[in-house]
């Protein structure tokens, strides 16, 4: 632009379009505050091993609010812009443009939720994925909710998740078994008691 003749410049739309010209641009938000809020929820979620990612799937896809569970999907759909029922990186990262984040930071935010919300590893977020990230600490405080998950993985009904019982969810993984009870295991008797079971689900929205 700093060129003293005019027929050299580059024209004011070409210098919009520029990247960095556009990544030094704050954004500006072209979404609704519903939206905006799951955004911030993606970005957030932070759970660190398999078994809390199935007990939130499991407490997700039992959500009973009619009125939450078709705003959220209004929401995914709106982002899901080629309709597949998946959101891909492009999708999710077009989401956080439109929430007002630079492209790069968009990038950076995409690439981290992904990391912890992308349970089958597929580079996707499906709808379940989508709704276990949405949901708030009032959706999993109730011990029924949560004592339904508890008992799905209490295979021998002993009131107790065991190593085997955890292993089997896992496939084996001893890496991740060890990060499990070192996470819940609070007596560190090899053994997750529902009590232990609860706490490590509600921490999630407590710390």
């Amino acid at each position: 632009m700093l060129v003293v003749n005019p027929s050299k410049r580059i024209t004011a739309a070409s210098a919009l379009n520029d990247e960095w010209i556009k990544n030094m641009i704050p954004q500006k938000k072209y979404i609704g505050e519903k939206e905006d809020t799951s955004l911030t929820r993606l970005r957030s979620f932070k759970v660190k091993n398999q078994l809390q990612k199935s007990v939130l799937l499991h407490i997700a896809s039992r959500l009973q609010s009619e009125r939450r569970t078709k705003e959220l999907k209004e929401i995914f759909q709106k982002m899901d812009k080629n309709g597949d029922g998946m959101l891909d990186k492009n999708e999710l990262v077009e989401g956080y443009i439109q929430a007002g984040k630079e492209q790069k930071k968009a990038n950076k935010v995409v690439d981290q939720l992904l990391r912890r919300i992308d349970i089958n590893n597929n580079g996707l977020i499906d709808y379940s994925e989508f709704l276990m990230a949405n949901l708030k600490e009032e959706d999993v405080a109730s011990k029924t909710k949560v004592m339904e998950s508890f008992k799905v993985l209490d295979k021998n009904n002993n009131d107790y998740i065991e190593i085997s019982e955890i292993k089997e969810m896992l496939g084996d993984d001893e890496e991740s078994t060890a990060e499990i009870l070192k996470c819940a295991d609070s007596n560190s008797d090899n053994k997750i008691s529902f009590e232990e079971f609860y706490d490590m689900i509600i921490r999630l929205y407590r710390n």
